[in-house]
């Protein structure tokens, strides 16, 4: 799902972060260091935070909608739900 892969990028953009401060701090450069430090866990919890905002949502509106009926294309033999096509016309 799309809000695992948002999760996912924002523990990187943390993890990576972090090496980079650490690779800053050690040119005796503290002050640089810490802002990156801030900089990266800030904006990679603001990433992480967005990616549980779409998972509630999703959850919510499955609650309330229920499942999507799946169409079968007889030609293609593909399913797919009726948002997929745009319109729910048959």
């Amino acid at each position: 799902m799309l809000h695992n892969v948002i999760k996912f990028l924002g523990i990187c953009v943390t993890v990576v972060g972090l090496i980079v401060g650490v690779f800053a701090g050690a040119g005796n450069s503290i002050v640089s260091m810490l802002i990156i430090f801030a900089g990266a866990i800030t904006f990679g919890l603001l990433i992480i935070g967005f990616g549980e905002l779409l998972h509630s949502v999703h959850r919510i509106e499955m609650k309330i909608a229920g499942e999507r009926p799946q169409v079968l294309n007889p030609l293609s033999g593909n399913s797919s739900s009726y948002s997929d096509k745009g319109d729910n016309s048959q």
